[in-house]
Parts: structure tokens; C-alpha cells; sequence
């Protein structure tokens, strides 16, 4: 995509092509086959990173081009909605910056871009994804409590919709007054 906008980007269309190809068959199998939905968080974490580690590359060899940088923040900036613990964001932001120290350690002079913003950028993306990635689980932690304890306690849970309906009715109806 980056080519659209700027054609004479240096690219690797090989490394692209099976980077995008592993990515659809494991989404394709995550259909069909057990394995792959049982591993499907892991491969897509080494998928991931996998792209990202591409861009920083095509990062390098096109001189720090300003459409790659950004290509590199939006990159950086989705894996909020991959990653789904702490100890993955951890391990991500780590080598996140370690790619970013060499990148800016290996960039020359004739960079078409300054490598302390590229940093800036990269600890902006990487603040992002902590907070998606922490509020994510804060929700999630929550919506555990509140089932449990709707489920588990001795009250009476009935819900309606605005027409009456009864859209929810808590497990302990049944203990209580013995309906199911």
C-alpha cells in the first residue's frame, strides 16, 4: 500500500507475499481445522510480529521514508487489538524498542526522517497499546464479577427489554422457586 503513494519505495514483495499468505491460511484454518484455532492467539502474536518487523525493515532500507514511519505507527498502533495480556505487551514493547535503538543506531545520515521522533513515535504507540490493551481486561475483569455474582448469589435476577420480554433470568431461580 505504501507504494500508492509513493512509488519508488524500495519494497520485498516475496517476504510480503508470504507474510500475507501464512496470515490468511491461518485465518482460513482457524474454520477448518482444531489445531489451528487452539494455537490461533500464538500464531497470530508471531504473525504480527513478523509484519512489524518487515516495516521496521523497510524502514531501514528506504532511509526512514516519512510514509513508513507512519505505515510503522499504525502497525504499532492495531497491536492494541492483538495482544490480550500484560506480559505479551511487555514482551512486544520490548522489542519494539530494541528494534527502534537499532534502527535509529543503524540509520545514516541521509535519513528522510529525525530518529528521535521515530522514538517519540514509537513510545506514543507503544502508551496506546497499554491503555487499550489494560482497559480491555479492567472490562473484562469486570464482566467476570458481575457474572459471578449475579450467578452465584441467593438473589433473584430477572431481566426484561423495553416490551416485557424476559431477556435474562439468573441461575439461582431455579434453586429459589424451582422453575428452570
Amino acid at each position: 500500500l505504501c507504494r500508492l503513494f509513493l512509488p519508488e519505495l524500495q519494497t520485498d514483495g516475496i517476504v510480503q507475499l508470504i507474510i500475507g499468505a501464512s496470515m490468511l491460511t491461518v485465518g482460513f484454518g482457524t474454520y477448518l481445522n482444531e489445531w489451528f484455532r487452539k494455537y490461533s492467539s500464538t500464531i497470530a502474536y508471531v504473525g504480527f510480529s513478523a509484519l512489524t518487523i518487515h516495516v521496521f525493515y523497510l524502514n531501514y532500507i528506504n532511509n526512514l521514508n516519512p510514509v513508513l514511519v507512519v505505515t510503522l505507527m499504525i502497525v504499532m498502533a492495531a497491536s492494541g487489538m492483538l495482544l490480550d495480556h500484560m506480559r505479551a505487551v511487555v514482551t512486544y514493547g520490548i522489542a519494539m524498542l530494541s528494534a527502534t535503538g537499532l534502527l535509529m543506531f543503524l540509520a545514516g545520515d541521509q535519513t528522510g526522517y529525525n530518529v528521535w521522533l521515530l522514538l517519540l513515535g514509537v513510545v506514543i504507540s507503544l502508551i496506546i497499546t497499554f491503555v487499550t490493551v489494560v482497559s480491555r481486561l479492567n472490562i473484562f475483569n469486570r464482566l467476570i464479577f458481575a457474572d459471578t455474582t449475579l450467578n452465584n448469589s441467593r438473589s433473584l435476577v430477572i431481566a426484561a427489554d423495553a416490551t416485557g420480554n424476559i431477556v435474562y433470568v439468573s441461575r439461582s431461580v431455579k434453586a429459589v422457586l424451582g422453575y428452570q
